[in-house]
């Protein structure tokens, strides 16, 4: 898994630090692409890894490339309502990513489109909202823990490289566990 993750984000990080560094304007634009299409597809390839392995760690971004436009439009509603969520409490958003964590799973592995998958990890996860909450807040925290390392290699450093890196660090320490969570809840869910 983690050589999936990096040889996709290690040159797409370095690529919007360098930049970043050459025009704030492009660095803004790369990164905005970055995260609202490269994490997307990073945590579907993740998702695929972890449902069938593979011998490359390009053959899940193959496998994955015809699920884009729906990850992304997953992504990217689940990860506003859930900023929206959090910022109204807290426990809205946990509950919403709680509600929706099945998503990626669905849309990668039933190729189901990104409004059906959510609603789908809804019925999913009904009834069982709390539990699955409470794992999301501990394997966020996890991902927290293991993200600070890089987020701090992030802001400290001072070559453009070891900034690239350090969001790169940032970033698996976040994804691995929660596509790890999402992949766990979809199978108990599915009941596969």
């Amino acid at each position: 898994m983690l050589l999936v993750a990096l040889v996709l984000l290690v040159p797409a990080e370095l690529a919007v630090a360098y930049a970043t560094e050459d025009n704030e304007n492009l660095g803004l634009v790369a990164g905005l692409a970055l995260a609202v299409i490269g994490y997307a597809w990073v945590y579907g390839a993740l998702i695929a890894t972890i449902s069938r392995p593979t011998r490359s760690p390009l053959e899940p971004y193959g496998r994955t490339i015809d699920r884009l436009p729906a990850l992304v439009v997953a992504s990217f509603v689940g990860g506003l309502a859930i900023v929206l969520g959090l910022i109204l409490l807290i426990v809205p958003g946990l509950l919403i990513a709680a509600r929706w964590s099945a998503g990626t799973p669905l849309i990668v592995l039933e190729r189901l489109g990104p409004f059906e998958a959510l609603a789908t990890s809804n019925g999913l996860v009904r009834g069982r909202t709390w539990t699955v909450a409470r794992a999301v807040l501990i394997v966020l925290l996890i991902g927290i823990v293991l993200a600070v390392p890089g987020g701090l290699i992030s802001e400290l450093a001072k070559p453009t490289w070891a900034k690239g890196l350090g969001n790169v660090l940032l970033n698996v320490g976040l994804d691995l566990p929660l596509a790890a969570l999402s992949y766990a809840i979809y199978r108990q869910t599915r009941g596969a």
